[in-house]
């Protein structure tokens, strides 16, 4: 995409077993629809008639230097996007599908784990160092890349926490995979503790 500047794989991953829940590995990839262009990609899974996932990656350089990411999912099937600046490698990891198959291992309600849900975070961030979008699987972020095609550092866990003053006192190091961050905005959940955001907390 973009003449090349950016390379995209996506599709339904394989099975996991195991209490992470989620694969980088694809058993069904997705193939771009008859309708796609060099900034946005239609995908289609199982049927070139039932597309199920856009891409959009648009250059916002002139107007506030950085690169755009869209991307809508409307399947309820697992699926995981990698999408990388060709030139920098600097990828960022996607994850959608019910919150319950993502974090098998969590605590929720029945209610909860049939929620759809997009979690993301660059590809050289540890698991616990995600984000999750509750009850969408939707996204747009207009500072995916900057201009040299860098993920800027404030998508970072350790610097959005600090944005909302909600970083752990002992430091991030201390959480593990049983422990994801799950943001369900407006609420993220920490080890089991929900702390609201934007009510007072940035």
């Amino acid at each position: 995409m973009q003449n090349g500047q950016f390379r995209v794989s996506w599709g339904v991953p394989a099975p996991v077993h195991g209490p992470e829940g989620r694969n980088e590995e694809l058993q069904t990839k997705g193939q771009p629809a008859a309708w796609s262009s060099d900034r946005a990609v239609l995908y289609w899974l199982y049927d070139s008639q039932n597309p199920e996932g856009l891409l959009r990656i648009l250059d916002g350089r002139t107007l506030n230097g950085h690169w755009w990411l869209s991307l809508a999912v409307l399947t309820d099937r697992p699926s995981f996007w990698e999408i990388a600046h060709t030139e920098t490698d600097a990828t960022w990891w996607i994850w959608t599908g019910r919150l319950g198959e993502m974090f098998p291992s969590a605590d929720l309600d029945a209610s909860m784990r049939n929620l759809l849900t997009l979690c993301m975070r660059p590809s050289d961030q540890p698991t616990w160092g995600q984000f999750c979008i509750g009850t969408s699987t939707l996204t747009l972020l207009p500072d995916a890349w900057d201009s040299e095609g860098m993920i800027p550092e404030r998508h970072y866990f350790e610097n959005w926490c600090a944005q909302f003053n909600l970083c752990p006192p002992e430091g991030i190091a201390v959480l593990d995979a049983s422990s994801w961050p799950l943001l369900l905005n407006p609420t993220l959940v920490i080890d089991g503790m929900e702390t609201p955001i934007g009510r007072g907390n940035k």
